[in-house]
């Protein structure tokens, strides 16, 4: 299998995002039900707007059942929050319409890219772009993956509770049953940033029959050796600290062992967190109690040594994409559309060599997708990139209907 190298960088690099989804390559192709506890209370988020005064606001927040969640080992709650946006015809009309899932990064929750951190207020930049006619109207809904130890990252884990179940199962029949949606897979996208970029890709391939179409930015891909590339375990003096904090914590009993792993969890710094988060989620170890996780290192002496076995299983959560894409080569091929986003002054040098050998593997399987770069960095353009060429991809992907 090929690697393309970064340099020189490939013709798709885009300037200031200027006509960014006409600019966008694409790659040729080779010769339910679900009933809540307890009624839903939408509110309104700061800042949504509604045209004429007499609409219902079009920005909602919404607290929804998670059933998907209950008994996790974190303590998170069975009951998440939804931002959703409704398109500007909404309440003018008794169309039904396509629906774009959006999954938050490590540490962003759903009002992080609905209103707030990353400045795209939906109410405004999707209204925007829609008034200029660039894109259909559509749903967008802003699925929380933020969890006690900071990220989920979508998959289903017996330590932090079944989160890709929670997105397929959960929210998408809520939001079929309580929105006027065009409730097939040919009308629903999915689309993530980060370690929502890694679940979108997962949750399209995994689960064709519930989504048509995805399309990441900057997300979690490990090329060949990418684990040892990341910061996840870079730091020696890190993961000496680590092993002794598991260490400290396995020499426990019980509720005492269980108040230490909080108290040590609240300590974390951002890298550590993101390492915890992932162990837990790709690597579980119920069994061994706090901090749940299969840790890929031992002591030697003096030295640490890598557990071959445990280091597999790290390295298969953002990684073993050759055997992800020829296992589900048919979902991806059925696929209206697959898109991949990053930049290249992305902080962290694995993610664009990740996407880039993803495209090879697409590629080499004849499966089409559409790759995309910029000069920028992780979270760079994150608005731009939104509503310059996420939205516009899905307007011309999706199903919406006669």
């Amino acid at each position: 299998m090929r690697l393309r190298r970064w340099i020189p960088r490939l013709p798709i690099v885009l300037s200031a995002f200027a006509g960014l989804a006409g600019c966008a390559t694409q790659v040729p192709r080779p010769a339910d039900t679900l009933t809540p506890t307890h009624a839903p209370s939408p509110t309104i988020l700061p800042g949504a707007t509604a045209s004429p005064t007499s609409e219902p606001a079009r920005l909602i927040h919404v607290e929804i059942p998670a059933p998907s969640l209950k008994a996790n080992l974190l303590g998170d709650p069975a009951l998440q929050f939804l931002a959703i946006w409704l398109p500007p015809s909404y309440f003018l009309s008794d169309r039904s319409y396509p629906v774009v899932y959006f999954l938050p990064g490590f540490g962003d929750d759903e009002r992080a890219f609905a209103y707030g951190d990353h400045g795209i207020v939906l109410a405004r930049t999707v209204d925007a772009v829609m008034a200029q006619g660039s894109i259909r109207e559509l749903i967008v809904v802003v699925v929380n993956g933020r969890n006690a130890a900071g990220g989920s990252f979508y998959v289903n884990s017996p330590v932090t509770g079944n989160w890709e179940d929670y997105v397929v199962q959960d929210v998408v029949p809520y939001v079929d049953r309580t929105h006027r949606t065009l409730a097939l897979a040919a009308s629903r996208g999915i689309a993530g940033h980060s370690m929502g970029g890694f679940g979108a890709l997962h949750l399209a391939m995994s689960h064709p029959e519930t989504f048509g179409a995805v399309y990441a930015l900057s997300p979690g891909l490990f090329a060949p050796g990418g684990l040892e590339d990341s910061q996840i375990f870079r730091d020696p003096v890190a993961n000496d600290a680590f092993l002794a904090m598991i260490e400290e914590l396995r020499g426990l009993d019980g509720e005492e062992a269980a108040a230490a792993f909080k108290t040590s969890l609240a300590r974390l710094t951002g890298d550590q967190r993101f390492t915890l988060a992932y162990g837990m989620a790709f690597a579980p170890d119920v069994q061994a109690g706090p901090p749940y996780v299969d840790f890929p290192f031992e002591r030697f002496g003096a030295e640490l040594r890598r557990r071959s076995a445990a280091w597999a299983r790290w390295e298969a959560g953002f990684g073993d994409l050759a055997a992800e894409v020829a296992t589900n080569r048919q979902a991806l091929s059925g696929l209206r559309g697959i898109g991949v986003d990053f930049g290249w002054a992305e902080e962290n040098a694995w993610i664009p060599a990740g996407c880039l050998y993803f495209s090879d593997l697409l590629s080499d399987n004849r499966i089409p997708h559409r790759l995309v770069s910029f000069d920028g960095g992780h979270a760079n353009h994150l608005a731009e990139r939104f509503h310059g060429a996420m939205l516009p991809f899905f307007s011309e992907t999706l199903d919406f209907g006669p």
